[in-house]
């Protein structure tokens, strides 16, 4: 069954540390005179938006239509949810999962991934900082930079 978003969005926002202040927003713009719409999904921290999908993601050659009909976002969200504690550090969406979809979505539900493990109330530091050591992510940085203020969160591979 098909939750609505506000309660999806309900359900994730309460995993997250308070003092983050962190939300997930997911807006859809209409295109053209026929039904399309492209959804565009947000994470802000303290009303400043972070990552973007798909501003951050979208290439100029690309047409809009195909990211008219990306709305994986929600079950990704709600696999993470769902997904117990112990197994969220090894949460991935495979590259070329998608075989018909948009170039780069792969990589943002990821980065999107990265970021819900980076605010997760559930999550010790010393854990998030092993597993970031492991996994360096531009965005989960500026998370967890804010959560642990400004803590060293360069890993094995070079800062992000």
């Amino acid at each position: 069954m098909n939750k609505r978003w506000s309660s999806l969005q309900k359900d994730i926002e309460k995993l997250f540390v308070p003092e983050l202040k962190m939300q997930i927003r997911c807006h859809s713009y209409p295109i053209g005179r026929y039904s399309n719409a492209i959804p565009c999904f947000y994470v802000t921290l303290s009303r400043l938006s972070v990552w973007e999908y798909p501003k951050l993601y979208a290439t100029a050659a690309e047409s809009f239509h195909g990211w008219a009909s990306q709305m994986e976002f929600s079950q990704t969200i709600r696999n993470y949810i769902n997904c117990p504690l112990n197994e969220v550090f090894k949460m991935n969406i495979p590259i070329g999962k998608y075989q018909f979809g948009t170039p780069g979505i792969e990589t943002a539900e990821n980065d999107l991934i990265q970021i819900l493990i980076a605010a997760d109330r559930r999550l010790g530091k010393e854990k998030l900082l092993a597993w970031f050591a492991e996994n360096p992510n531009k965005y989960a940085q500026i998370v967890l930079n804010l959560r642990f203020e400004n803590v060293e969160t360069s890993g094995k591979r070079g800062s992000v």
